[in-house]
């Protein structure tokens, strides 16, 4: 601003031009009495301009929305109850994993798929693949959302009770980022459960913030501690080649995320959650399977949204 304002006197504000002995433009400026003070320059600039048409004009509407816009409300604010509203997504793993068959054979990246529930932010739906995203990955995803999750656990080698993991039941909308549910193949499945499919614009990934955080956090918190997760170094000449260290196969990662999932869920204590006055009244804490028990016995809007399998 203060090279603006230089710009702005010697081009509308000056009374004489010279040049010196080395042929150097000099610009004479007016009086101090005739020409506008830094200060009022900038009061009259934050006045015309505010800051949101400076970032709009400067970084394009898409950056605008998506970065500086403010917060008014919060996801939580769109379900009334446990199961209402999913968020569905899908991510790369940043790790790399070997086949289960020949263990000297690097497969590739897995695709993890997780749904979260809006209210609880429980993880209701999880599945790992090392195809790419398509319908077919997202509805086995689906399904494990409103299956119950003893078997599923049970064919990785874990045992765990209801209590443990206890989402099951059909949701009243499944939000997505367009993708695999923009197209009319997820129709019949939406239609035989009842369910509604919602999809955020493009490029508005905060849309569904709940499930993008969970993502960050198993690229930063799980992935950098497994044999062949690749760091940020990888794509630098003469960087280490982070596939050589591969050492875990589909079925033992899978095993170490749903072992992940059910820390979260049962002892994830989430400070930032916006609980109710009825919430601090009978002692509930902000962990995402003591607000899915909680929801079950006092939101009547689940009944309405949600039918147990």
């Amino acid at each position: 601003m203060p090279d603006t304002y230089d710009m702005m006197l010697k081009e509308h504000y000056y009374c004489d031009i010279r040049y010196d002995e080395n042929g150097v433009k000099k610009t004479i400026l007016k009086g101090s009495d005739e020409i506008p003070t830094f200060e009022q320059f900038r009061y009259w600039y934050f006045k015309k301009y505010d800051c949101e048409s400076r970032i709009r004009s400067s970084k394009g509407d898409r950056y605008f929305e998506l970065n500086k816009r403010p917060i008014l409300g919060s996801s939580t604010a769109e379900a009334f109850g446990p199961g209402f509203k999913y968020q569905m997504d899908a991510t790369v793993g940043d790790i790399y994993l070997v086949s289960r068959f020949n263990r000297s054979w690097i497969v590739g990246r897995p695709v993890i798929y997780v749904i979260i529930d809006v209210f609880s932010r429980m993880i209701v739906g999880l599945h790992i693949s090392l195809r790419g995203p398509s319908w077919d990955e997202a509805s086995i995803a689906i399904a494990n959302a409103i299956l119950n999750k003893k078997s599923y656990c049970a064919k990785y080698g874990i045992d765990i009770s209801d209590e443990e993991w206890p989402a099951y039941g059909i949701m009243s909308v499944l939000f997505g980022d367009r993708g695999e549910l923009a197209g009319t193949m997820i129709e019949p499945a939406a239609n035989a459960l009842n369910f509604r499919i919602e999809n955020a614009p493009p490029y508005r990934a905060d849309w569904k913030g709940i499930v993008e955080r969970y993502f960050k956090t198993i690229h930063e918190k799980v992935e950098p501690f497994m044999p062949g997760s690749i760091k940020p170094d990888f794509a630098v000449r003469g960087g280490h080649d982070y596939r050589l260290d591969a050492k875990l196969d589909i079925y033992q990662f899978t095993r170490l995320i749903i072992k992940c999932v059910l820390k979260y869920n049962n002892y994830h204590f989430m400070k930032y959650y916006p609980v109710s006055k009825e919430m601090i009244a009978e002692d509930i804490d902000p962990i995402p399977c003591e607000l899915w028990k909680w929801g079950l016995k006092n939101s009547a809007g689940f009944q309405l949204g949600m039918m147990t399998m």
